[in-house]
């Protein structure tokens, strides 16, 4: 009996789930790829792209709006073809950034949550306590190496890179 409940539950949970699992699966995309690798970045509808024209008018960017075969279209109305765009432009270690920025939004909690601690609950002095601050140096430190790191890495689209409309 509890076998059998079981597979109702399995079958009414795969029906749930599957179409969820096949639209994502099936949304168009433009890949950029390294032929004869493994390396591949998704640009779905909505994405930010950032790049430079072969003809090297400077960094442009804009958000996907629509793409076909030949020709992706911007958020400006603008549609750049794949053959004039010569390097894709991409953030470098976002996550690396994205947690330098956390730990100096870190810092003020931690040094405020010591202060609130040591005014309300034990009146110690000094009001800032030691560990605050040492565990607060650490995060500024922290802090101050993700700042090193490179704002963007350039995929030059003339050798092995290229992009590729993915649509089904």
């Amino acid at each position: 009996m509890t076998c059998n409940r079981f597979r109702r539950w399995w079958v009414l949970a795969a029906i749930l789930i599957l179409p969820g699992i096949m639209h994502a699966q099936i949304r168009p995309f433009v890949l950029l790829e390294k032929a004869g690798t493994k390396k591949k970045f998704r640009y779905y509808r909505g994405d930010e792209i950032k790049f430079t024209l072969r003809d090297g008018d400077g960094k442009k960017s804009g958000v996907i709006t629509s793409f076909n075969d030949s020709i992706v279209f911007l958020h400006s109305g603008v549609g750049v073809a794949y053959d004039e765009i010569g390097r894709i432009h991409r953030p470098r270690n976002g996550v690396v950034k994205g947690i330098g920025t956390k730990a100096l939004v870190a810092i003020p909690l931690i040094i405020g949550f010591s202060a609130a601690n040591n005014l309300f609950n034990t009146g110690e002095t000094p009001i800032v306590d030691d560990a605050a601050l040492n565990v607060s140096g650490a995060f500024a430190a922290i802090w101050l190496v993700t700042l090193t790191v490179g704002p963007d890495k350039d995929y030059k689209l003339k050798n092995r890179w290229r992009l590729v409309p993915v649509i089904h």
